[in-house]
């Protein structure tokens, strides 16, 4: 959290992923929540208190789908490259 090279790290590890991204407001979703949902597992993660929840089954993972489509409504779509590396000019620690 206060290590801005590892954090730098991080968040180029998620550089170069094929995403579609939405922002929500914090009171739903905040930085140090993600909900990624793939074709046969979706993840809960909160990064900041390391958990992480794995969902396997089909009906969950549909239903999640489902949640994410309707948050487009609420949300802003936003390019997800522009928006970490953003965040990567915020904690690039001065050489």
């Amino acid at each position: 959290k206060n290590d801005p090279r590892l954090q730098e790290d991080i968040l180029k590890s998620f550089l170069g992923r094929t995403s579609d991204v939405t922002l929500v407001q914090n009171e739903f979703l905040n930085m140090n929540s993600e909900l990624v949902i793939l074709n046969k597992s979706a993840f809960l993660m909160n990064w900041e208190d390391e958990v992480s929840i794995e969902i396997e089954n089909a009906d969950m993972i549909k239903l999640l789908k489902e949640l994410f489509e309707l948050t487009k409504g609420y949300g802003k779509k936003i390019k997800y490259e522009e928006y970490i590396q953003n965040y990567i000019r915020k904690i690039k620690p001065s050489t």
